[in-house]
């Protein structure tokens, strides 16, 4: 199950994410990071909820990867809020996506992750 949550906006895609995800999971979550890819101002921050997950189906998993393949480049930070031990492991993995921070937040830190990636800045690149 991938549900996508109210904080959601032009450049901001949050969504928890529980059970075993197969791929019709991420019909809507597809949708939402489409769309702020192309109607968001800069890099999209994202905020994963870890409730229950449990991991993905062969289907869900390749899924997943065809899309982080496509929306990477666009990733300015993603914030992983979950029980510890769980968002470790699923931060380290999405950390190795891309080229961008990723910090981890236990489950009653919500609202700090939701500012964390608001605040956010990309450092400036140098040459």
């Amino acid at each position: 199950m991938i549900e996508m949550l109210a904080e959601c906006g032009s450049d901001l895609v949050a969504c928890r994410i529980g059970g075993l995800v197969d791929d019709a999971d991420f019909d809507g979550y597809e949708e939402t990071v489409r769309h702020a890819m192309k109607n968001g101002h800069g890099k999209i921050r994202t905020v994963i909820v870890l409730d229950g997950f449990q991991g993905w189906t062969l289907k869900g998993l390749w899924r997943r990867l065809m899309l982080n393949y496509e929306m990477m480049p666009h990733v300015l930070c993603v914030a992983v809020v979950g029980p510890e031990g769980d968002a470790e492991i699923y931060g380290n993995l999405t950390a190795t996506m891309g080229s961008f921070p990723v910090e981890v937040f236990h489950p009653d830190q919500y609202e700090k992750a939701i500012a964390w990636t608001r605040e956010f800045q990309a450092r400036p690149t140098t040459v």
